[in-house]
């Protein structure tokens, strides 16, 4: 084997084990005497807090992803949309179909960074706040009681 298909297999099999060492140490309960409640208690709460700890950290992580994700799809989508109308299009028209499926691509792209993410979330804290909004750059209806958020007022460019 090659030096650097070693290197990837050995970071293959020793991440699954530095992950196992940042959770929290289940048998830490079995060490806790069931005849004294509150440092069960304080075990729990510990345990539980450990948890919540090493779940906040991924969250912004597992955002990003998923966004990543989202774009790869969304590009693989446009792919398949410019073969499928290539495909109704007669052949000497086929060049142009696709160049111009993949140019309307890059104009939404230009327009969704001009004005498309300040629309979408304009109103959201730093790092796309993971659910905070901030009712100052927030554009909002008023129905009957409630405020609904309708898009953003910052952000542009």
């Amino acid at each position: 084997m090659r030096p650097r298909l070693l290197g990837t297999l050995g970071a293959c099999t020793l991440l699954p084990a530095g992950l196992a060492a940042q959770a929290p140490a289940a048998d830490s309960l079995a060490r806790v005497p069931a005849s004294n409640p509150a440092a069960l208690a304080d075990s729990v709460g510990k345990l539980a807090q450990a948890a919540a700890d090493l779940a906040a950290t991924n969250a912004v992580s597992i955002n990003f992803v998923w966004v990543l994700v989202a774009g790869f799809l969304v590009m693989f989508m446009q792919a398949g949309f410019a073969m499928v109308e290539t495909g109704f299009t007669r052949a000497k028209n086929a060049g142009h179909t696709v160049t111009m499926n993949f140019m309307v691509y890059g104009i939404a792209m230009m327009a969704y960074w001009a004005v498309g993410f300040a629309i979408q979330a304009g109103g959201v804290s730093a790092l796309g706040g993971l659910g905070t909004w901030d009712a100052a750059h927030l554009f909002t209806l008023k129905l009957g009681d409630h405020e609904w958020g309708l898009f953003g007022t910052k952000g542009f460019f």
